[in-house]
């Protein structure tokens, strides 16, 4: 990761973290998110702000996705700037940024908003865990890994059965 992408609404996080994390233009990042330029800004976030999507969108974008647990994050484990992170203040409030760096039991996060911001390790892990008053609530990072070439719709579909059944 060179250059920070800042948001450019206050909804299209999930585009500036994957731009960031991949160095890949905010168009690019926006076109392989996919979301409906018709719907409310309030209706993409449930729909295209999952972690599935994200997934799928670093695949369209040619780059291995690669899961990060928090204990990967915590303990240095892959390129952490080449990592988007779902963070939850709470069920209804989530949040896509790209990580920084962690050092001396600090997590420091790129916001979208063109500042870092920084949280002890472990306020960072009650951000990135799932919330206890949702069920489907769930928490997801992924690295942006090595470039693969593009993948077609069919295997992306394949994969997110994969991804499904492995799951369990």
């Amino acid at each position: 990761m060179s250059i920070v992408i800042p948001q450019r609404s206050s909804a299209d996080c999930e585009e500036s973290a994957l731009a960031t994390a991949s160095g890949e233009s905010y168009e690019a990042a926006k076109k392989a998110v996919g979301k409906a330029s018709g719907l409310p800004e309030a209706a993409n976030d449930p729909l295209f702000g999952n972690p599935e999507n994200m997934r799928g969108a670093i695949e369209r974008l040619g780059y291995k996705p690669v899961r990060r647990t928090l204990t990967d994050i915590t303990s240095g484990i892959g390129d952490f700037r080449r990592t988007v992170i779902l963070l939850r203040a709470s069920t209804a409030s989530q949040h896509w940024v790209c990580g920084d760096r962690v050092q001396g039991g600090v997590a420091y996060l790129h916001w979208g908003d063109g500042n870092v911001k920084s949280y002890p390790i472990e306020k960072f892990k009650t951000l990135f865990g799932p919330t206890k008053a949702h069920l489907f609530s769930f928490n997801a990072a992924f690295e942006v890994g090595p470039k693969e070439g593009k993948i077609s719709r069919f295997q992306q579909v394949l994969n997110w059965f994969k991804n499904i059944f492995r799951k369990r």
